[in-house]
C-alpha cells in the first residue's frame, strides 16, 4: 500500500468552511510531495449517486484497489455507506457530532478504509471508549503556514473587541453586562449569516462587510481582543452540543495578534493544544470583567509570545506526524 494522492473537492465545492481545507491540501501536497488530484463533480457527485441508486456500492468497494491510497478530508462524519469510503481511501474526519446510537452505522460505513484519521483527540478517546473496531489515529488540525506572523508585523488594531464568526452567546451576555458599567466601551459583532455577514458595533453602526476569507483575516488582524468558545459550549447549534474540539479559528485569532478571552472544558483536545498554558479559561463574569479591563489597557500583543504556540501547529508540522502514522500501518509514502 502506498499513499499516492490527495483528493480535493475544490473544483465544485466552494463552501466557506472548505477554504482552509484547500489551503491545508496545498501545503501537504507541496511540502509532503503528495500529488493533488482535483476531483470533478461528475465523478464525485453524479457517478457515486448512480452507484448508490443502482445498489452497486458493495461491488464498487470490492473492486477498488488497496494498493494506491488517497487522502480525503471529510468535513462532517456521517453514517451513509458512501462508495468512496473504501479500501483505497484514508478519510480525515474534521467534524464529528454523532452519538453513541450512531456508532454502529458509522463503523459499518468506514469499515473498509485501511486507516481513519480523526482531527479531535476528544473524539479519538470517545471512539476508543466505545469499542471502535476501525484503525483510527489522532491527526490534529493546523494553521496554514502563510499565516505565520512576522516579528516586524505591526497590525493596526482598529477595534478594541470584535466577535469573529458567529457571536458566542456565553460571551455576548457577559459583554452586555460589562457594557452597562462601562458606557465608553465599544465592541463589534458579526451578524449570524455566514453568507452575507456584516460587522456592526454595539450601537448598530455599520463597520465592515465580510466579503470572503481575505476580509475575515483582515478583520482578525484589526481586532485587539476577541472571544472564543469551543463548539459544545457556544450553544449556537444543537448538533455541536456534545463535543468540544479546538477549531482553527482560535489559531487564526492568535496568529492575527488578538488577545483571546476563551471558554472551554478540560478534555483531551484542549489539553493537546495546551490551552491552559497559552490562552486561559474564563469561567465566570468576574473573571471576564477583570481580564477585559486589563486587556483594554494592554499594549498590542507581542508576537514573540504567540510563536511558541503557533510553531507547534503549522500545517507543515503535520506532515511528519502523518508519515509517522503511515509508517505504523506499513503504508508507503514519499
Amino acid at each position: 500500500m502506498k499513499l499516492n494522492r490527495i483528493i480535493s473537492q475544490r473544483n465544485y465545492n466552494i463552501a466557506a468552511p472548505f477554504k482552509i481545507v484547500y489551503e491545508w491540501e496545498d501545503i501537504l501536497s507541496q511540502k509532503g510531495k503528495i500529488p493533488l488530484y482535483k476531483e470533478t463533480s461528475f465523478h464525485f457527485l453524479r457517478m457515486y449517486r448512480w452507484i448508490k441508486k443502482l445498489g452497486l456500492t458493495k461491488l464498487y468497494k470490492i473492486l477498488s484497489s488497496s494498493e494506491r491510497l488517497s487522502l480525503i478530508f471529510v468535513m462532517k462524519a456521517g453514517v451513509e455507506k458512501e462508495p468512496w469510503l473504501n479500501k483505497s481511501t484514508i478519510p480525515v474526519i474534521i467534524d464529528f457530532w454523532l452519538s453513541e446510537g450512531d456508532l454502529s452505522a458509522f463503523y459499518e460505513a468506514y469499515k473498509d478504509c485501511p486507516l481513519v484519521l480523526v482531527t479531535s483527540a476528544e473524539i479519538v478517546d470517545f471512539l476508543k471508549a466505545n469499542n471502535c473496531p476501525l484503525n483510527i489515529e489522532h491527526w490534529p488540525l493546523s494553521i496554514p503556514d502563510y499565516m505565520k506572523p512576522n516579528r516586524n508585523d505591526n497590525y493596526e488594531k482598529l477595534y478594541d473587541l470584535c466577535f469573529l464568526g458567529r457571536p458566542s452567546p456565553y460571551f455576548l451576555e457577559m459583554l452586555k453586562q460589562y457594557e452597562k458599567s462601562h458606557s465608553d466601551f465599544k465592541f463589534v459583532v458579526g451578524t449570524r449569516s455566514s453568507k452575507n455577514r456584516k460587522y456592526v458595533d454595539n450601537h448598530g453602526n455599520f463597520i465592515a462587510k465580510d466579503t470572503g476569507r481575505e476580509s475575515y483575516i483582515n478583520m482578525i488582524r484589526s481586532s485587539k481582543i476577541t472571544c472564543y468558545s469551543t463548539p459544545g459550549l457556544d450553544s449556537n447549534k444543537t448538533e455541536t452540543s456534545r463535543f468540544n474540539q479546538v477549531t482553527p479559528r482560535l489559531f487564526e485569532m492568535i496568529a492575527g495578534g488578538c488577545y483571546v478571552l476563551a471558554h472551554y472544558p478540560n478534555n483531551a483536545d484542549t489539553r493537546f493544544y495546551e490551552l491552559d498554558k497559552y490562552v486561559g479559561n474564563i469561567p465566570d463574569y468576574e473573571s471576564f470583567e477583570k481580564k477585559l479591563d486589563l486587556l483594554r489597557e494592554a499594549s498590542p500583543m507581542d508576537f514573540s509570545l504567540t510563536n511558541e504556540f503557533l510553531d507547534k501547529h503549522y500545517t507543515s508540522t503535520r506532515i511528519d506526524m502523518l508519515f509517522a502514522i503511515l509508517d505504523k500501518y506499513n503504508i508507503e509514502h514519499e
